[in-house]
């Protein structure tokens, strides 16, 4: 009888270089665990991990021997989802003992490697005491270079066809390690320094209901099935190999960018199929599919591929149309599905409607009532509605200054020269300034009040001439909120001027609009 035992350590890295490692999942290190505290398999043969690891369809009868080392039954099938956050690279480290030319094989994604072992590989660790029957512990490294997907799907296997008693592998100090993208950023590709832009629409992952919206061929409804004990969109006997899928997304929010991922599985026979991916009609992913050679006994014995799409293009139609297409080159057993579907747009400013960029001043049109100005988008501003000018005559007013004005809505009266920011609450429909104005003989009044955004030449700009020594001109000008907001006024007096500034706001930049000046 043969007796061969592994162990197998991993390290899952995703990294992108500069940044330091951040380690957010440690499990079954060192030699104090205990693997039923952490690993409790559920009828339907899936478990949990704490915090972060998803383990579905493997059939484990031992973790823990007296001499501290992991026993997995022959042809096991090890499926871990990991939910991670977004990432650039992945290391993987493992341990194997000796074999007699059997293969462990390892699936990360789209990711494949394996290995194999021999009878005179390692050293006498455990087991039968043998000079042939040793065990073996080493790393072995696997990088991906680019990873933008939340869940990682990994599936280890292997080729052994004894019992357990003779041939064995197994697997301890799990370790997750990331390197995180900027604060507030959904992807590390982005330049910009705030890179908040980006909204998930969907997503399709770990067993959710995902069905609707999905059409095969244009037409029938999809459904679900199972693959090495994963869930997927499609697979085996409802997706085939020459089908395609459509979904069409309607009234999404003002975007100029969409970022999409897909994790496809291809089942059975491919020879250089091709896979598909459109929006809106336009191709912007092809890949030539070619079937691992390897058979997976929990998913009805088939062979399997995972593919990661992911399409990053200027966008900004309210709707799209997502389309994934297979062709088929010979008559085999084959088909298809997707195991996850992320969408994210890259969203306009608020208040804008289309747009060229996150910033404000990338808004090409305006939601409205908003305006649209070289800043951005802001609201409009106050807005004179009525006016009435009354000139008294040879009347003794007493006014520190040339200006007088009274503001009815704050029970403010303001003469003296110089500058004052006032406050006006949102809830205030409308403004009534009454302002005095004492002119000298001959001396010319000039008035300007802002009335529309879109009538320059219909603004109220006055002219008034003062004949007499003690002319008293009185303005009742009346302002209106187009919409309901707080008003900011900049209020300054000097001896020859009056004039009123409206602070209006972008996410990033004010202005001041100019809404009345009155000038001697």
């Amino acid at each position: 009888m043969k007796i061969y035992y592994s162990l197998l350590q991993f390290i899952f890295y995703i990294a992108q270089s500069q940044e330091s490692w951040k380690t957010i999942y440690q499990e079954f290190t060192g030699s104090n665990w205990d693997a039923s505290s952490n690993l409790t398999f559920n009828q339907d043969g899936t478990s949990l991990l704490p915090t972060l690891v998803h383990l579905a369809s493997a059939e484990i009868r031992s973790y823990l021997e007296e001499i501290q080392f992991s026993v997995l039954i022959h042809q096991f099938l090890h499926n871990l989802l990991f939910l991670l956050i977004i990432n650039y690279e992945y290391h993987q480290i493992y341990g194997i003992d000796s074999w007699d030319g059997e293969i462990l094989k390892m699936v990360f994604d789209s990711e494949i490697r394996q290995r194999s072992f021999i009878l005179t590989d390692g050293q006498q660790i455990c087991g039968r005491i043998d000079p042939i029957f040793l065990e073996y512990n080493t790393p072995i490294v696997i990088t991906v270079s680019y990873h933008n997907s939340k869940s990682v799907v990994i599936i280890m296997t292997s080729t052994l066809d004894q019992s357990e008693k003779d041939e064995s592998w197994g697997f301890q100090n799990l370790q997750i390690e990331i390197l995180e993208c900027p604060p507030g950023c959904a992807f590390c590709s982005d330049s910009t320094s705030q890179c908040k832009f980006w909204k998930n629409v969907e997503s399709y992952q770990f067993g959710k209901s995902t069905e609707e919206g999905w059409l095969i061929d244009g037409s029938q409804q999809i459904t679900s099935s199972f693959c090495n004990g994963v869930r997927i969109l499609g697979g085996i006997n409802i997706l085939q190999k020459g089908q395609g899928v459509v979904n069409l997304m309607e009234s999404l929010v003002p975007h100029f960018k969409v970022q999409i991922m897909v994790k496809i599985w291809v089942i059975g026979e491919w020879q250089n199929e091709e896979f598909a991916f459109e929006i809106d009609g336009q191709l912007y992913d092809g890949i030539t599919i070619v079937s691992d050679d390897f058979i997976y006994p929990n998913c009805q014995k088939q062979k399997v591929r995972i593919l990661n799409v992911d399409v990053n293009t200027f966008h900004s139609s309210p709707s799209i149309k997502l389309s994934m297409k297979t062709s088929k080159n010979i008559e085999a057993i084959a088909h298809w599905g997707f195991q996850s579907t992320e969408m994210f747009i890259a969203i306009c400013a608020s208040r804008c409607q289309t747009c060229t960029g996150e910033l404000d001043s990338q808004c090409v049109i305006c939601l409205e009532p908003w305006i649209k100005i070289n800043i951005g988008c802001i609201a409009p501003p106050l807005e004179c509605s009525q006016i009435q000018i009354i000139e008294q005559q040879n009347k003794q007013v007493d006014l520190k200054n040339s200006f007088q004005i009274n503001i009815d809505e704050l029970a403010q009266n303001l003469g003296e020269i110089g500058q004052k920011t006032v406050t006006i609450d949102k809830l205030i429909y409308s403004i009534n300034f009454q302002i005095q104005v004492r002119c000298s003989e001959q001396k010319i009044v000039q008035s300007f009040f802002r009335s529309c955004q879109q009538c320059y030449e219909d603004q109220y700009k006055l002219s008034n001439q003062c004949p007499n020594k003690s002319n008293i001109l009185r303005y009742n000008a009346i302002f209106h909120q187009v919409m309901e907001q707080e008003k900011v006024l900049i209020i300054t007096i000097s001896e020859s001027k009056l004039q009123i500034l409206q602070v209006l706001s972008t996410e990033e930049e004010s202005i001041q609009v100019l809404i009345l000046q009155i000038q001697i």
